[in-house]
Order: C-alpha cells, then sequence, then structure tokens
C-alpha cells in the first residue's frame, strides 16, 4: 500500500520544528558583554560620577568584575 501525504504529516511537523528551532537558535543576538557594556555606554569625557553610572548599569552583564572585596 503505498504511503499517502496524511502517512507523513507528523514527520514533516517534526521536520519543520526542529528546522525552526534551530532557526531560532542560530540568529539569536550574543549576550552583552560587561567589556561591551562599558563600551557601548562610556564616553571619553565622562566624570567620575558619569563612570560610576556607567559601571553600575554594566555590572550584572557576565564578565564584570566581582562585587565582593574578598574575591581575588
Amino acid at each position: 500500500m503505498p504511503k499517502t501525504l496524511n502517512d507523513s504529516l507528523p514527520w514533516i511537523a517534526i521536520a519543520l520544528a526542529i528546522a525552526v528551532g534551530t532557526a531560532y537558535f542560530a540568529t539569536r543576538p550574543q549576550p552583552e558583554t560587561y567589556d561591551t557594556c562599558m563600551a557601548r555606554l562610556a564616553r571619553p569625557n565622562d566624570a567620575e560620577a558619569d563612570r560610576a553610572l556607567t559601571r553600575a548599569a554594566c555590572a550584572e552583564k557576565p564578565g564584570a568584575p566581582s562585587k565582593s572585596p574578598l574575591a581575588h
């Protein structure tokens, strides 16, 4: 008995779901790191208070310096 399109629909749906999932994860933007955050927000003529605000805004990004004074 030859296969019909209805017999193949589950496999087509699985293949389509895999393709969509792969495309989604391949095209997601990379998360911003501490260094890219600092480069984006910092300006050469910033006052010390502005630099402190920039560091605070970027503090939770991956690669940020440790907040603990005991961590070295």
